[in-house]
Formats: C-alpha cells, sequence, structure tokens
C-alpha cells in the first residue's frame, strides 16, 4: 500500500512539481508577479516567494511516459539477449524500430507547449485602507508566459474589521 502512494505521489510531482532545475523560469515568475504587485496594490514589502509549480501539458507528460517505457522496452531486449533467448538480428531490428519511435517522441516534444501554466505563493507586508500593516499570502496562477493570470488570497494576518488592502486606482 506505500508503495502505492509513494508512486502516486511521484506521478503527481512529476506532473505538477518543482522543477528545480528551472531557474531562469523562477526568475521570470518572480518578476512577473512582483510587477502586478506593484501595478496592483498600493505599497508592500519584504516579497516572499514559496512552492514554485510548474504545471506540465498532459500531452507532454504522455510522451515523457511512452520514452521512459521505450527505455525499460530496450532493457528487457537487452536482458533477453544476454540470455540467448533472443538473436542479435532480432534484438537489432526492434531496437532500430524503438529507436524510431523515440525520435518520433523526440519529435513531438520539441513541437509541443510544455507548459500549462505557473504557481507559486507571494508574500509580504500589505498597507490597508486605514495605514496599517497586514501579512499577506497570495497564490498567483500565471501563463506559460509567465503573465499572471488569477490570484487568491490564502492567508491574511492582522486586518481589523471594516478595513481592506489598499490597491492602486
Amino acid at each position: 500500500m506505500k508503495s502505492i502512494l509513494s508512486l502516486i505521489a511521484l506521478l503527481s510531482f512529476t506532473v505538477y512539481g518543482q522543477d528545480a532545475s528551472d531557474t531562469v523560469g523562477m526568475a521570470k515568475t518572480k518578476i512577473a508577479v512582483k510587477k502586478w504587485a506593484d501595478s496592483t496594490f498600493y505599497k508592500f514589502s519584504n516579497p516572499t516567494f514559496n512552492e514554485y509549480k510548474i504545471g506540465y501539458s498532459d500531452e507532454y507528460t504522455i510522451a515523457v511516459q511512452r520514452k521512459k517505457s521505450l527505455m525499460k522496452t530496450i532493457d528487457r531486449l537487452e536482458v533477453s539477449k544476454s540470455n540467448n533467448t533472443l538473436t542479435t538480428e532480432e534484438y537489432d531490428r526492434q531496437v532500430k524500430m524503438i529507436k524510431e519511435r523515440q525520435d518520433v517522441i523526440d519529435k513531438d516534444l520539441s513541437e509541443q507547449e510544455l507548459i500549462n501554466g505557473l504557481s507559486i505563493l507571494f508574500s509580504g507586508n500589505f498597507t490597508t485602507n486605514n495605514g496599517n500593516t497586514v501579512y499577506v499570502e497570495y497564490l498567483v496562477t500565471l501563463t506559460p508566459k509567465a503573465v499572471v493570470a488569477n490570484y487568491e488570497q490564502t492567508k491574511m494576518i492582522g486586518l481589523y474589521e471594516n478595513d481592506a488592502i489598499r490597491k492602486k486606482k
């Protein structure tokens, strides 16, 4: 049961998870969110960014999984060849077919939209209409081109009744 849960967690992380190697994407995302916040809110300070995530497209995820499956097939063919249950000619023929399939997948991957969207938690101290400072956290969703598409307030600390975060007009 634990292995099934681990597999599900791994797949969900692969499909919609943080890509540590995407520092350029994260930097672009932070710049876009700061620009959005500058144009939306009157004043904020101490911005922080957490939980940067990339939402990979279904087509991309399926292609990557197919490619992994083909690699496993090649591994099984190598074992069969080493056990003398598969001739060298048959092995070469099947590997050639698999490599051709991989080339098609690689071509498809290069032509497909890789990312559906991005998300990041953005928080900081925001000025309210009454001049108070409150801590607010937003889940910001961006398009693949790092344009803010949606935002949702996830946490707020210190807001008094009949007050609101001051926004630019």
